[in-house]
């Protein structure tokens, strides 16, 4: 097993390139944000100007602000959710390979709800989810690990359903 200092050296060409997407993400974004609020601007200029004798701007102007905003958040969360990936598939790929060869990390696998179970460790959730497994085997021991959020579910007197955490951590 490396130490830090050498796993750090092995993975900094990495983070380098990840911060400079991760600048160019940043910039994206603002620049989403400046182009919204110019359309929403510009919108709530002329349906002001055209319809100043009513008390309200009219629906399609409305349609047009709220249709701005949808899209641009869209956008912005594409381009936030595929830095996260690219992220967890360069830069935590690269470290646990770096720790050890035989070490394998998928941002997709969970340890599955069964071994959850068999565990017994906890009671039985009604809600499972999990990422960021990895596998592995370290010296005669293998090993797996991942994210997991179990939770199990609750209806009050009202028909109101609730979801109450189990676990959440890595297990």
């Amino acid at each position: 097993m490396k130490d830090i200092s050498a796993i750090y050296q092995s993975i900094y060409p990495t983070l380098e390139i990840m911060e400079a997407k991760r600048r160019k993400t940043l910039r994206q974004g603002q620049n989403i944000f400046f182009v919204a609020l110019a359309i929403v601007g510009l919108a709530g200029l002329i349906g002001f100007t055209m319809f100043q004798n009513t008390a309200q701007l009219p629906i399609p102007i409305l349609v047009i602000i709220g249709i701005t905003i949808i899209v641009c958040a869209i956008i912005y969360f594409y381009k936030r959710n595929k830095l996260k990936n690219a992220y967890k598939d360069e830069v935590i790929t690269e470290i646990i390979h770096s720790i050890d060869d035989s070490f394998y990390y998928n941002r997709e696998s969970k340890i599955s709800e069964q071994e959850f179970k068999a565990s017994q460790l906890f009671q039985h959730p009604d809600r499972y989810t999990g990422e960021d497994g990895i596998v592995g085997k370290l010296d005669k021991t293998d090993f797996e690990f991942s994210e997991i959020n179990a939770e199990y579910r609750t209806q009050d007197s009202k028909g109101k359903t609730s979801y109450h955490t189990i676990f959440k951590d890595y297990l």
